[in-house]
């Protein structure tokens, strides 16, 4: 454990971004729906729109943020504190369909000790981002609001989605 201060005033999307809010962001990405995989595959591309967009890198993620936060000032990624705090703490929070990209990068908690895989997280400290929440392929011992999840920032072939978060 380890204690972590929040903004004051902050809201997280009580879902992940869509489909249909994303391609208000991008109008093409309905053309690069046409070959729908995973997560919503067998549905319709015109039934998709309320589906977590996902398959997204964390740099469409921040893009799309940056460009929302142009028509709503202070919108951005969540951080992983305010993700987690809102997913054990608001019942309204809908996770568990796309991994989700946050704003930070892979470090170690205070006090972290390397697991005894040297492979596992500590190689990959400030080259990957964090991702929290979990989709239909995690295993059932991963999925759990506190679980960080960790890739390179323009990797696309994960069920990796976002929500965005806006400071009053």
């Amino acid at each position: 454990q380890h204690t972590v201060r929040f903004a004051c005033g902050f809201a997280v999307m009580d879902v992940p971004v869509t489909h249909a809010l994303y391609e208000c962001f991008d109008p093409d990405h309905r053309a690069d729906r046409s070959d729908f995989k995973g997560y919503g595959e067998g549905i319709a591309v015109d039934a998709q729109d309320n589906v977590p967009v996902y398959n997204i890198t964390w740099y469409e993620a921040q893009m799309f943020a940056e460009w929302l936060g142009q028509i709503f000032p202070g919108t951005r990624l969540p951080t992983e504190a305010e993700w987690e705090c809102a997913a054990m703490t608001r019942a309204d929070f809908d996770w568990g369909r796309v991994w989700e990209w946050t704003a930070n990068d892979f470090a170690p908690y205070p006090g972290f000790v390397p697991h005894p895989y040297l492979d596992y997280s500590a190689p990959w400290f400030g080259t990957h981002r964090v991702l929290r929440g979990a989709c239909e392929a995690t295993a059932d011992t991963m999925v759990h609001p506190e679980y960080r999840n960790f890739f390179v920032p323009e990797r696309r072939d994960i069920f990796a989605g976002f929500r965005s978060v806006a400071i009053n």
